[in-house]
């Protein structure tokens, strides 16, 4: 008897371990004013570019919104997702890129090797909007 609630006790612990693995960083942004523009290529293919300070700043509120996830990104790109839009970041000196999906009826944004981040409402609607 004894033995079976060892094991049970430690089936247990290990489901606790497992649920507490580590979130991703922080994404990491520019902030607001060192931001020039912001290159978008929606989900379905469609361009558009953002110059004026006050979509700049809906854009990055946005995006500063996600909360980070348990899941790791590691690769240049989304993987196994069917179709994701860009977001370049250009700032003076660089472009920070990231990318959004809707996964399982819920909305991302992926920072390469950084993190994946589950945004409240859906991106591509605040870009249109903008």
């Amino acid at each position: 008897m004894s033995r079976r609630i060892l094991i049970i006790t430690m089936i247990c612990i290990l489901t606790v371990l497992a649920g507490c693995g580590k979130k991703a960083e922080p994404i990491d942004l520019p902030s607001n004013e060192a931001v020039t523009s912001i290159e978008v290529i929606t989900i379905d293919g469609a361009k558009a570019d953002i110059t004026e300070t006050t979509q700049i700043e809906t854009v990055m509120t946005a995006l500063s919104a996600a909360k980070p996830t348990r899941v790791q990104s590691v690769n240049d790109q989304p993987a196994n997702v069917d179709a994701y839009g860009t977001i370049s970041i250009n700032t003076a000196g660089e472009a920070t890129v990231v990318y959004y999906y809707d996964k399982d009826s819920k909305h991302y944004i992926e920072q390469p090797y950084r993190g994946i981040y589950e945004l409240e409402d859906n991106l591509e609607e605040t870009l249109r909007q903008e």
